[in-house]
């Protein structure tokens, strides 16, 4: 094995290129980590569909609440409010109390949330009330995002091995789509169902079950931030500092249905290949290649809804190479950063930033729609156009100009190296010392 050793050079193990079984030490893991996956994607899950589940059903919203469509936006607008101020208190206390305390926090601030929003559409909240009351409860569940939203790869390193790292972030990444998705798919059904508590009242609470339940997993199943040992050389070692209607109406249904159905297949193959190969940057710029040139397509083709296969493969393909692009990115973060930037804190700025930019293309959309004469449908074609090409010009920066070096691949392979070394030397001297003195055979 030392020979081996002297074989590797380093450039090689600053660029990442050493192979992970070649030096893979024995860290222990336990079955334990797949339930606390099942637990913070069951949990991202709940909260997405909180988050959108008014979306689908905006005008029966609009029937039941008595109010304008604009107060009703605010149900999906309050997420990308609260995201920024409670983003920083997320990535601080996660960071300070560990993930089981973020976990519990976001379990039971979300479950209260939509069970809030859940009594407030019952006969004992007068009608003129249950808006703001929804509203209020809708509020605390968003402030429960970030708790939930940033942990993916903090889970991913202080849970799995190296190995299986890539593929956990992605699972817990992508079922805040998944979430979206049920929510989007199931919301037409949901209000066409005839009980006591049918419509919008039914609705909230059947996505208040998730939600409890998420409640009773958490607070008895996870119980401690951290497995009894670690499953690699980086979770092993501390050493971060602490931190002091128009296409509206298109993506609801079954093209976002296939979009994100795509996105959650290409984020696993994309998952499993970059957990065998650890080519994060390689991966990365050639996703976002493909999406770039996906979105021009979709913005081309979108304007002929009469071609229904020609949109489904355009909404394929931008969920297949966009959503692939999330967990990479939350991975690369983590590469970049470590060891001076914890992983909730680099999550958390990474998608505290799409949150800032989702209430600039909110408001960008708002302020270049334009009525289509005649009706109440508006023309997104302006702020489409605009937003793909700021999001293509970025790409573009992005594939020429971006490059960093794997600092925390390049941790692990140095503390591996460096353990290799030392039972080669343990091993040599314990062997010179049976071998007796020359003056003995003198």
């Amino acid at each position: 094995m030392i020979f081996q050793f002297c074989h590797v050079k380093m450039e090689d193990i600053d660029n990442g290129n050493v192979s992970a079984r070649r030096f893979r030490s024995n860290f222990e893991v336990y079955t334990r980590r797949w339930f606390i996956l099942f637990v913070t994607t069951l949990l991202n899950i709940s909260n997405a569909i909180v988050w959108v589940s008014y979306a689908p059903v905006a005008k029966e919203a609009v029937d039941f609440y008595h109010v304008s469509l604009d107060k009703v936006n605010w149900f999906s607008l309050v997420f990308f409010v609260s995201t920024v101020p409670f983003g920083l208190l997320a990535m601080w206390f996660i960071d300070k109390r560990g993930l089981r305390s973020g976990i519990l926090i976001g379990a039971w601030v979300n479950a209260l949330g939509i069970s809030l929003r859940a009594f407030s559409t019952t006969s004992w909240i007068p009608s003129e009330y249950q808006y703001q009351f929804s509203l209020v409860g809708q509020s605390v569940a968003s402030c429960a995002q970030p708790f939930v939203f940033f942990i993916p790869t903090k889970v991913a390193e202080k849970w799995f091995p190296e190995h299986q790292r890539a593929l956990a972030t992605t699972i817990i990444g992508m079922a805040n789509p998944v979430g979206m998705m049920i929510a989007t798919a199931s919301a037409s059904s949901l209000l066409s169902v005839q009980c006591t508590f049918s419509g919008i009242p039914l609705m909230n609470l059947v996505w208040s079950v998730p939600a409890i339940i998420c409640v009773l997993l958490a607070t008895f199943g996870v119980c401690s931030s951290t497995p009894p040992t670690p499953p690699s050389s980086s979770a092993a070692v501390i050493t971060h500092q602490p931190y002091s209607q128009g296409i509206r109406e298109l993506l609801i249904g079954w093209c976002s249905t296939i979009m994100i159905g795509s996105g959650l297949i290409g984020s696993l193959i994309i998952g499993v290949i970059v957990d065998r190969t650890k080519e994060f940057i390689l991966l990365m710029k050639l996703c976002v290649g493909l999406m770039c040139i996906s979105l021009c397509f979709f913005v081309v083709i979108v304007g002929y809804p009469d071609i229904g296969y020609a949109v489904a493969l355009a909404c394929a393909a931008v969920g297949f190479t966009g959503f692939s692009v999330y967990p990479l990115g939350l991975e690369l973060g983590v590469e970049c950063s470590f060891p001076s930037v914890p992983e909730t804190t680099s999550t958390g700025f990474i998608l505290i930033s799409g949150q800032l930019q989702g209430i600039i293309y909110l408001v960008m959309t708002e302020l270049l729609q334009r009525n289509i004469d005649g009706t109440k449908n508006v023309d997104l074609k302006v702020p489409l156009v605009l937003m793909e090409s700021i999001l293509v010009f970025f790409g573009v920066v992005f594939i020429l100009f971006f490059n960093t070096e794997y600092k925390r691949r390049k941790a692990e392979l140095i503390e591996q190296l460096d353990r290799i070394l030392g039972l080669e030397n343990s091993s040599t001297s314990a062997q010179s010392a049976t071998i007796p003195p020359p003056s003995v055979y003198s």
